[in-house]
């Protein structure tokens, strides 16, 4: 987050103003996608002894899904010079995560929607 994000947070929050009905629906799916399975692109799971950029992937699939970048997202995946479909399933990824995210089970599925 860049410094002039923060300000803009801390603008926001502080402000008296009532979210709209729209603003609280966004704002509730937002949460309910930051349950289990979510990545956060913190990157504790890296390295990957496959060389697996796994943050990069999961944004390209949030680009794909929820931004409706399809084409943008599978170009960038198909970019890379190892993607998910190289996981050897080690779960070395799984012991490294703070969030518990299924890594290797998340990896099948955004290999299957970008390739």
């Amino acid at each position: 987050m860049k410094t002039y994000e923060l300000d803009e947070n801390l603008q926001v929050g502080r402000s008296s103003r009532k979210l709209s009905r729209a603003e609280t629906k966004m704002l509730m799916e937002c949460v309910g996608n930051a349950g289990k399975g979510f990545c956060r692109n913190c990157g504790y799971c890296l390295p990957c002894p496959e060389e697996i950029p796994i943050p990069d992937i999961f944004r390209f699939e949030g680009y794909h899904d929820r931004y409706g970048l399809k084409d943008w997202a599978k170009e960038q995946y198909r970019l890379l010079k190892t993607n998910a479909g190289d996981c050897s399933g080690c779960e070395q990824c799984i012991e490294l995560c703070p969030y518990d995210v299924p890594i290797p089970e998340r990896l099948k599925t955004a290999h299957q929607t970008l390739q």
